[in-house]
């Protein structure tokens, strides 16, 4: 299964594509065959909440359960500001993914009171 991951920074009213624009391995990732520097991040973020910590073939559902964001890690590589991260999922080799993810995200520094 290929991934493909996008992420776009909303400049005025529009997303612009924006640091990453990457397609990589899901399977040979857990193989260990590839290193796959994006979705380690992803799975760090989630990942304990999926059942999608083991090897392909993936069958049946594909689920995030009581899933809680930690993002303070990307707040220290992403500027303030509106973001949205693309996932496509491409199966089998097919030409076109099986289905788009899509997620929006906002991040904003936090002012302290003196």
């Amino acid at each position: 299964m290929m991934l493909h991951l996008q992420m776009f920074k909303k400049i005025n009213v529009v997303y612009r594509p924006f640091l990453m624009n990457v397609t990589e391995d899901f399977c040979q990732r857990f193989e260990k065959k590839v290193n796959a520097p994006y979705l380690n991040i992803l799975l760090n973020i989630g990942g304990r909440y999926s059942n999608l910590n083991h090897t392909c073939p993936y069958e049946g559902w594909l689920m995030f359960k009581d899933l809680e964001l930690d993002l303070s890690s990307l707040k220290l590589l992403l500027p303030d500001g509106e973001y949205r991260l693309d996932i496509e999922p491409t199966i089998n080799d097919a030409k076109s993914p099986a289905f788009v993810m899509q997620f929006f995200l906002e991040f904003t520094a936090k002012l302290g009171r003196k």
